[in-house]
């Protein structure tokens, strides 16, 4: 009878510890892991990444394009340069978006174009036909949280599912977002993008790579269910902390 008593006591306590573990994981403050996984994600100075997009409808049709990324993560002076280097008819395409700790800056020239444009003008238009909007593309360098206000509203053993609403729907595209956040990492691993009260789209990070405790997604996959289309991202090389010529994030760059 007292060995039974002893194992039931043995039971108790660490079905205790693991609640009271449980509950200091819900009891972290969300905007600390959203600015965490963010200050990770920006740890890195500089990148160039090589990237394949394909697009697939649901109807079968497919186009692959390829580009180049230029990337700087200054909290001053974010910047982001982006030149498509395929398929032939939008060869040369390029968009860059600059941002610092007041405003921020899209512009956009197209092949056809004899100089760039803002963006500010069609900031929902999707970029090259892909599931990215120009919107989307402001946020590369990571998102302004303070346009953000977010709830835990879930969570396992692996990840925490936050809840994202913007505080002024006139700066963003969505409605809301769902965030599926990695305990281990800090990493995005799954976002669905709402809009009038169901899920638009779903981006959906894997293959991850790790460059001290930045973390970035070698692979992301966007469900668009309005559009019944699939976006696929690949990185085909990346290069991390290295230097880029200044002129890179300046309008030189479209010259």
């Amino acid at each position: 009878m007292l060995k039974i008593i002893c194992q039931i006591n043995v039971v108790f306590f660490i079905v205790l510890g693991l609640v009271f573990q449980g509950q200091s994981e819900i009891s972290r403050p969300v905007l600390e892991i959203v600015e965490e996984s963010w200050d990770r994600f920006r740890s890195i100075g500089t990148e160039i990444e090589t990237a394949r997009i394909i697009v697939e409808s649901d109807k079968g049709s497919k186009e692959e394009k390829s580009l180049i990324r230029w990337m700087r993560f200054d909290a001053n002076n974010d910047g982001v340069s982006i030149e498509l280097k395929s398929p032939k008819r939008i060869k040369g395409t390029k968009l860059q978006i600059l941002r610092d700790l007041k405003s921020s800056e899209i512009r956009l020239k197209l092949r056809r174009w004899s100089k760039d444009r803002p963006v500010a003008d069609f900031p929902e238009k999707p970029f090259v036909n892909t599931d990215f909007t120009y919107k989307d593309t402001k946020e590369l360098s990571g998102e302004t949280i303070t346009d953000y206000k977010y709830r835990i509203i879930g969570e396992d053993l692996k990840q925490w599912i936050v809840e994202s609403l913007p505080k002024n729907l006139e700066e963003v595209v969505y409605e809301k977002r769902i965030i599926k956040i990695s305990k281990e990492t800090l990493a995005y691993l799954e976002i669905e993008y709402w809009n009038s009260g169901r899920v638009e789209k779903i981006q959906i990070n894997k293959d991850f790579q790790f460059y001290g405790k930045a973390w970035r997604p070698n692979s992301v996959k966007i469900i668009n269910k309005f559009l019944k289309r699939t976006t696929y991202f690949q990185v085909v090389k990346r290069e991390a902390n290295v230097k880029i010529p200044a002129w890179v994030f300046t309008k030189k760059f479209f010259q």
